[in-house]
């Protein structure tokens, strides 16, 4: 039986203190590919900071009912933009449901 499940976004906001600037306010926009997925299927969640901070990649959790369920630090291109593919698939993903993405 395959199971549906909605991925929820949450936008987090990262503060960073540099030499240049006491603190500067980074801001990271989220999405996933599709609003809802079946177990099995492909996600691919993709994003961009406004600002890049050289060697500071960007964390991703995916969380179900306050579980973990995903955990990846990405790679920010040079344009701003990061991109993770996820199979939904395992004892993790099998519950119908909102599943969170955080990423900082």
């Amino acid at each position: 039986m395959r199971l549906n499940f909605v991925l929820s976004i949450v936008i987090a906001s990262l503060f960073v203190t540099t030499a240049a600037a006491l603190a500067q306010s980074q801001l990271i926009f989220v999405e996933t590919s599709e609003k809802s997925y079946e177990e099995g299927e492909t996600i691919v969640v993709s994003g961009n900071v406004t600002s890049i901070i050289a060697g500071t990649p960007v964390t991703l959790q995916i969380f179900y009912a306050n579980n973990l369920v995903e955990i990846a630090q990405l790679e920010i291109a040079q344009d701003g933009t990061f991109t993770h593919t996820i199979i939904a698939e395992g004892p993790l993903w099998n519950n119908e449901g909102e599943y969170t993405v955080r990423v900082t």
